[in-house]
């Protein structure tokens, strides 16, 4: 064999041996957690920077992480609802957008909040993007009763199955 064929061959068979007796360990993988249910019915107060303290009542369904539905803030001297669609994260923190006519102007809102699982209260705020100019406000909403989620089992809402219906579950919410 000739000198320059042994050093390939030998540089070859090294690279072969380092790959065959390398070690490599694979950390298992971490549980994702599951999503909350946030579908129900809420209610609670509502601040805006135009037309001041309010109360809000909120009717949301969800669809894995996609949530949507309709928000109304009803203030001394109106009426607003909005319809409002959001996208949820595992760490329960929800972003997305509502619109609404106030008067002859369609507006609309960026929206962001956070859903607390253990309290069933959603806190957020808002702040107009088009049509209500540097319109802005917060909101919290405790949840009243929710909807279940097709055939998902949620541990959070079946602890108060009973009997094939739905009773108030560990925390003593119901459902809708």
């Amino acid at each position: 064999m000739k000198p320059h064929y042994r050093s390939l061959a030998a540089g070859l068979a090294l690279a072969l041996t380092a790959c065959n007796g390398s070690t490599s360990t694979t950390t298992p993988a971490t549980p994702t957690p599951a999503l909350a249910n946030v579908a129900g019915q809420y209610h609670g107060k509502v601040s805006d920077s135009v037309f001041g303290a309010g109360k809000a009542f909120g009717d949301f369904s969800q669809t894995g992480a996609s949530v949507g539905g309709r928000l109304r803030m009803t203030y001394a001297s109106k009426t607003v609802v909005n319809s409002v669609a959001m996208v949820l994260s595992r760490a329960n923190a929800l972003s997305g957008t509502a619109i609404a006519t106030i008067g002859a102007a369609a507006c609309t809102f960026s929206v962001s909040g956070t859903y607390d699982a253990a309290t069933f209260v959603l806190t957020g705020n808002y702040t107009a993007v088009s049509g209500c100019s540097s319109e802005n406000g917060t909101f919290s909403l405790k949840e009243a009763c929710f909807y279940r989620q097709s055939a998902v089992p949620s541990p959070q809402r079946d602890a108060g199955r009973r009997n094939g219906k739905l009773g108030p579950d560990a925390a003593g919410l119901h459902a809708c």
